[in-house]
């Protein structure tokens, strides 16, 4: 029994070290002549940043990504599948988290969170310009999928105003510094029905703590409970949740 038990705490190991962000990765899809409709690839529009590489002076190789962690890019791999793209598979795009000066890259600047992935709005954005969309990331973490942009240090100042000031162009006002190196996920089954604990900004704190405060002391007839709001403003993408082609709306 002891030995039973042993190995199945090791395969549970092994998945929650898999989990955890390693690299960054992308799925390869294929390769196609340049003269190619690439309106084929709108499709996986939802899922990631569809980018093109030259190969040769007629090729094209066609990428999906990028995902921080293999953990997160093995989860979509089998939709991208599913839609035709049988030959595709994942590789690895970065071997670790370091900048060009080896500074270790250990924050992310997340502006969204989705229980189901769909990314079309942001990516069709015209305000989202083909050399940004190398630093827009999607990380699968604790049952959501976070958007962010770019790879910093953390209270990397300069860095942090630019991808603030690129996601307000996209319509999201509210971005925080979210770490990902070396953090372990919580295993899904005991979280199914709880919302992930964020890092808020101060300010955000504190309006929560207001808008609790005014909810307990409002009153409310006493055959009528009092419906407590959703204090958590990077989970109000209801329409996202109900229907993928809904418009994503800003976070306010």
């Amino acid at each position: 029994m002891k030995k039973i038990l042993y190995f199945f705490f090791l395969c549970f190991l092994s998945m929650q070290l898999n989990a955890q962000a390693d690299a960054v990765y992308r799925i390869k899809l294929l390769s196609v002549n340049k003269n190619s409709d690439l309106k084929l690839f709108k499709n996986l529009y939802d899922l990631g940043v569809v980018s093109f590489e030259p190969f040769d002076n007629n090729t094209l190789r066609v990428y999906l990504g990028n995902y921080i962690g293999k953990f997160t890019a093995d989860r979509i791999l089998p939709t991208v599948i599913a839609r035709g793209f049988t030959g595709a598979y994942v590789e690895k795009i970065k071997d670790s988290f370091t900048a060009l000066n080896f500074d270790s890259l250990t924050h992310t600047m997340q502006f969204i969170a989705l229980k189901k992935l769909d990314i079309r709005t942001i990516v069709n954005n015209p305000k989202l310009l083909d050399t940004d969309k190398k630093d827009v990331f999607i990380w699968y973490h604790n049952g959501f999928y976070r958007v962010s942009m770019g790879m910093i240090k953390e209270n990397e100042s300069e860095k942090i105003e630019k991808f603030k000031t690129k996601t307000n162009e996209l319509g999201f006002s509210i971005i925080f510094s979210q770490k990902f190196a070396g953090v372990a996920p919580v295993p899904e089954s005991s979280i199914s029905n709880t919302p992930p604990k964020i890092n808020f900004p101060t300010e955000i704190k504190k309006i929560e703590r207001k808008d609790a405060f005014e909810l307990e002391n409002k009153k409310t007839p006493s055959s009528t409970p009092a419906v407590k709001k959703n204090l958590d403003p990077i989970l109000k993408e209801k329409e996202a949740k109900a229907n993928p082609n809904a418009k994503l709306k800003p976070v306010k």
